[in-house]
Parts: C-alpha cells; sequence; structure tokens
C-alpha cells in the first residue's frame, strides 16, 4: 500500500468515526425528543382523567345537596313518605339519567338504612352500615363528600349530602354518575381511548367478564382494544401514574394506568388511557433515515475531496519528488522529474537533496584521487 493509500485509509476511518458519532449523538436525540414528547402526552391523559373525575365529584355532590336542600325531601324522608319523594323525583330522575349521566338518586335514612332508590323504588330498607364508608362518614360529620365507591349496582362516582331537619340529621341524599360517560369525555378532550378497570382481588365481581391476572375491564371506550392491551401489555396497578407501551398490528400504544381509589383510600383498579403513537414514531424513524441518508452522502462527498487533495497535494509530489532523487542517485539528469513548483516542502527537499548529492560526490572524487 503506498503512502498517499495508507493516509486516504486512515482518514476515511477517522470521518467514519466521526460521523458515526455524531449520528449516534442526533438519534439518541431524536429518540429522547420522542419519548419526551409521547411522555408529556400521556400525562396530559393522566392529568385530563384526575382533573375530569374531580370535577363530575364536585357535580355530584352538588346534584346531591340540591336534593338534600328541599324542604318537600327534608319531610319526606323525615316522615318516611316514599312515595311523596317518587311523585317528585321520578321525572327528574329519568331527565337527567338521559341528560346528564345520573345512574342512581337514592336517599338513606338516619339509622344507616336504604330508604329509597328512585331508580329501584322497590328496593329498599338494608343496612348500609358495613358496605357504604362514604354514607356512614356523612352521616357521622353531616358534611357532604364525593368519590368513587362500589355499590350494589356496581362502581359509580357518588356525591352524598346531609338531609338536615334544623339541626337534626334524618337522612342522606346520594347522586351517583356512571364512569361511561366520564371515559367518553376524557377520550374527546385527549383523543385517546380509555378503560375502566377493577382488581378481583379487591372484592370487584367481574360477572362473566375476563379477567386479566387479577384485572377485568368494568367500561371502556374500545373493548376489543383493550382486551388485546391487557393481554399483550399487563399493566400494573401502583399508587401514582405508570406507564407502558405495546405494538399491536404494527401500531405503538402508549399507555398510562392512572390508580383509581375509592372513598375509604383502597385502590380498587385503575383508569387506563391508550394512545395510538403511530404516527410520531413514523416521524421519528423518517427523520432517522433522512439524517443517515445525508450523513453517508457527506462521507462520500468528503472522502471524495480528501482523495482528490491527498492525490494532488502529497501523493503526486511524494511520486515526482522520488522519481527525482532516483535519478539523481544515478547520475541520470532528472529533468522534468523536478517536483512542480509551489510545492514549499518539496522544494526544501530538493534542494537539501541537490547540496547533499554535490557533498557526496565531492567526497567520493577526494576518497578515489591518488596519492602524489
Amino acid at each position: 500500500m503506498t503512502f498517499g493509500n495508507r493516509i486516504a485509509a486512515i482518514m476515511s476511518v477517522v470521518l467514519l468515526a466521526s460521523f458515526g458519532t455524531m449520528i449516534a449523538i442526533t438519534l439518541s436525540d431524536l429518540r429522547d425528543d420522542m419519548r419526551q414528547r409521547q411522555g408529556a402526552a400521556l400525562k396530559t391523559v393522566g392529568l385530563t382523567l384526575r382533573s375530569t373525575l374531580e370535577r363530575n365529584g364536585n357535580t355530584a355532590l352538588a346534584l346531591a345537596q340540591v336534593f338534600a336542600l328541599q324542604p318537600g325531601n327534608v319531610s319526606a324522608v323525615a316522615n318516611s313518605d316514599r312515595r311523596a319523594i317518587l311523585e317528585r323525583l321520578q321525572p327528574v330522575y329519568a331527565y337527567l339519567s338521559k341528560q346528564n349521566g345520573v345512574e342512581m338518586l337514592q336517599f338513606q335514612s338516619a339509622d344507616l338504612k336504604m330508604f329509597l332508590r328512585v331508580q329501584e323504588p322497590d328496593n329498599f330498607g338494608e343496612d348500609v352500615a358495613q358496605s357504604r364508608p362514604m354514607v356512614v362518614a356523612v352521616n357521622h360529620s353531616h358534611t357532604g363528600q364525593s368519590g368513587v365507591e362500589l355499590g350494589r349496582r356496581g362502581l359509580a362516582l357518588r356525591g352524598i349530602a346531609p338531609i338536615m331537619d334544623g339541626s337534626t340529621l334524618v337522612g342522606t341524599a346520594e347522586v351517583g354518575l356512571g364512569l361511561p360517560d366520564l371515559i367518553r369525555a376524557v377520550k374527546t378532550r385527549t383523543g385517546a381511548e380509555v378503560a375502566v378497570v377493577l382488581s378481583v382481588g379487591m372484592g370487584a365481581q367481574q360477572g362473566d367478564k375476563k379477567v386479566y391476572g387479577d384485572l377485568f375491564v368494568n367500561e371502556s371506550t374500545d373493548n376489543t382494544l383493550f382486551a388485546r392491551l391487557l393481554e399483550a401489555a399487563s399493566p400494573r396497578l401502583a399508587r401514582e401514574d405508570t406507564f407502558a407501551e405495546a405494538v399491536l398490528d404494527d401500531a405503538t400504544w402508549g399507555i398510562v394506568v392512572t390508580p383509581l381509589l375509592d372513598y375509604s383510600g383502597r385502590m380498587i383498579g385503575g383508569f387506563v388511557a391508550a394512545a395510538n403513537f403511530t404516527t410520531l414514531h413514523a416521524s421519528y424513524w423518517r427523520q432517522a433515515w433522512k439524517l443517515l441518508f445525508v450523513a453517508f452522502a457527506a462521507v462520500v462527498v468528503c472522502f471524495s475531496v480528501i482523495a482528490v487533495a491527498m492525490k494532488s497535494f502529497v501523493a503526486r509530489p511524494l511520486q515526482v519528488l522520488g522519481d527525482w532523487l532516483e535519478a539523481l542517485a544515478e547520475g541520470r539528469q532528472a529533468g522534468s522529474a523536478v517536483p512542480p513548483p509551489g510545492a514549499a516542502d518539496s522544494d526544501r527537499i530538493v534542494k537539501a537533496a541537490t547540496a547533499l548529492a554535490g557533498r557526496v560526490a565531492s567526497d567520493s572524487a577526494d576518497a578515489t584521487e591518488p596519492a602524489t
């Protein structure tokens, strides 16, 4: 391998290492940016879930307080007059259930018995002291409460307010909002699919629904999607938001699991939100391939320029200089083999070689001259 080729090979390695390092750093930055954007979007979904849950809880409590403050309801609960409440509130409940997602409107007596379910008027009288801690809390504190709680009809976002006759508690009024409207509202705001999953181990009844580990889908905006996601990603419940990723049919889904705590603070399940990030990942790969192509083209151009420069300014002058020195050593006329003008280092070498050749020739002549 000639000297010029060795220099070109070394420069090629240096170029490849330099561009490879820059490409790796840039791709890493692009991937980090993609992950940050994906994480920010999922955190936004989690925040939207929490804010929607809080807002709907306040709505349920406000409705319960309205019913608790109506004088007709106060006197009817105090006098155990279920018919009076039914005649007044059945049309109201029919409207609210259709327009506002109210699934239950019910009243409990001061002795913690179910006084009336407007949605099921024939089902009343059971003791709720053990099964409904939120009702017990309102009964004892005389202060309205809201939160998620499991009940006879399943999971609901409930607001419970005390019914006071002067300073005396006569019962409690309860409004329960269904979660389907809540998760649909979150989907509308964020574009993410949302499901409510419950834990069998925490007492939720799954009925005929499939259980994935300890979880089953109670409500969702897309049952088929979440059935596949729960099988693929196996999300875990924690006291804080957890994140995961799953690939289904070449589509990349980002998943955030927001804990679902009931009024007692038990983690009975979670909200699972899934956002499709296929477009974001495809954009990353497009940028990555563009970067690789540009880097490859840059390496080819730089190598070509360096190769031409090395041949013109290093390899060719060295070749000419070598020819000139060979001619000088053999006592031949160097002639046109003298290096081209403008090559300062070559000119210096030529002058030094000429002077050295002169000295060598002079010394040789002196050594061969016979003694007199």
